[in-house]
């Protein structure tokens, strides 16, 4: 709007995450003309609503509490006022049959009313294609701990040409950028029905510690292609397992083992998926998200779907009669010792170089923070930076998964061997008992061979 309140410019934007494009939808493809106009005439409606109501109804100015609760429950809408050369926001919103608004500076009703008309009016004539609209498309994603945006023009059709790149790190985010990602993540975090608290929470976290969250599927299509993925890797690895294990002891094949415990693997895997997601959900979205950095949280959760995962193969093989109840016992016990090994293994490497690491750049680890020092981390184990001659944080994620890997497989060769030894020595002791038994069963046969002759010379 220009400094007598008038609206003089529409732009439209829309924003994309990751590797996300522009979709088909009923009025068009996104940022396509059609689209936009559509949109348009919703949003001149939903103005023209609103004044009609400010008519018909009674008013009310809200205070500033009741404001920001229904501005927390999304149910506001921002009008731009201008007073004495001076622009006010004033929210507005519907509750209970009446219509309320609040703002900071002296507007009254009328002067709403009135501006509301103005920008439904200019709304309606954009649709029509009466007024000129700028319209850009920006793509968000996060690379190496960054806030990265890729600014795109776009034609009639929906096409992008690439105009702009910025990248920020998150103390560096400008209060404009900042602004627009919190709208842009809260926009997406509550069409993927996450409620108004969590989306803030996630949000904030989102903001300040991009590496530690960004990648946390929210999107139920999302976290149900994760968890399907995660089971058929889980289930063809049980599967090849079982196979292998019984053409080396047995010597055949078995499919309807395998392929029972390659189910069971899925299942199992999957369920893990899911646990650890919904830990990782809960804890970004309880009091407790400040005191959890990103990989803090990643223990937790992993922990968590581990133990699920091991728990649920365990007494899933014993449903299915493959093992006893004892045997579950103790292979849960095993499995759920060797994820907190592995867990522990990587939370201590971790600990240990994040306070006594040096980065690349010389700098001690211990005395960075957030992106810098995990990324930091990472790339320690990982050799170096890349622009060091390292591996770099790819390389050093490798070399963590690695150690916890490791630890995990531990226990359970550990475990493989004691089970083997006290199996042997099983094995020797009713060799043992074998043995006393046939050694004492000859000596009565023998006794009993010679009490039969002497029994058989007398009754000669």
């Amino acid at each position: 709007i220009d400094r007598h309140g008038l609206p003089r410019d529409i732009l439209v934007t829309e924003a994309k995450f990751g590797t996300s494009q522009l979709g088909q939808t009923r009025s068009g493809v996104q940022m396509s003309t059609q689209w936009i106009r559509s949109r348009l005439r919703q949003a001149a409606g939903t103005y023209q609503r609103l004044e009609r109501m400010l008519v018909a109804s009674e008013f009310r100015k809200a205070s500033g509490q009741a404001a920001a609760r229904a501005r927390a429950q999304e149910k506001t809408f921002r009008v731009p006022v201008v007073k004495n050369g001076r622009e006010i926001f004033t929210e507005i919103w519907i509750e209970g049959g009446r219509v309320y608004f609040f703002s900071r500076g002296s507007v009254s009703s009328s002067e709403v009313q009135k501006q509301l008309n103005r920008i439904s009016t200019y709304l309606d004539k954009a649709a029509r294609g009466q007024v000129r609209i700028r319209k850009t498309v920006f793509r968000y994603r996060v690379e190496n701990g960054r806030h990265v945006f890729r600014w795109y023009n776009v034609d009639d059709s929906g096409k992008l040409t690439l105009r702009e790149v910025r990248r920020f790190s998150p103390d560096k985010l400008p209060k404009a950028y900042k602004a627009a990602l919190r709208r842009s993540i809260l926009e997406k975090l509550r069409a993927e029905g996450l409620s108004p608290r969590e989306a803030r929470k996630i949000a904030r976290q989102w903001i300040e510690n991009p590496q530690a969250v960004a990648h946390l599927n929210t999107s139920p299509l999302a976290v149900a292609k994760t968890t399907a993925i995660a089971a058929l890797v889980g289930g063809g690895l049980v599967a090849l397992t079982d196979l292998a294990t019984r053409l080396l002891l047995e010597g055949e094949v078995d499919l309807q083992s395998t392929l029972s415990m390659g189910t069971l693997g899925a299942v199992s895997t999957g369920a893990g998926y899911l646990v650890s997601h919904a830990v990782s959900r809960a804890i970004l979205s309880s009091t407790l998200a400040s005191s959890f950095g990103g990989i803090s949280r990643a223990i937790v959760s992993s922990a968590a779907g581990g133990v699920a995962a091991s728990i649920l193969f365990s007494y899933g093989a014993y449903f299915l009669g493959y093992i006893s109840l004892d045997q579950a016992h103790e292979q849960a016990a095993v499995g759920v010792v060797a994820t907190l090994a592995g867990i522990s293994a990587t939370a201590a490497a971790w600990t240990l170089v994040a306070t006594f690491g040096t980065a690349s750049t010389g700098t001690a680890i211990a005395s960075l923070s957030g992106a810098a020092a995990t990324n930091a981390v990472l790339a320690w184990f990982g050799g170096g930076a890349l622009a060091a001659g390292g591996g770099g944080v790819v390389a050093g994620t490798l070399v963590l998964t690695g150690i916890g890997t490791v630890a995990a497989a531990i226990v359970v060769v550990g475990w493989g061997i004691w089970k083997y030894k006290q199996t042997n020595e099983q094995r020797v002791l009713a060799e043992h008992d074998i043995n006393l038994n046939y050694k004492y069963l000859e000596k009565k046969y023998q006794k009993l061979q010679s009490q039969f002759k002497t029994w058989h010379l007398q009754f000669q």
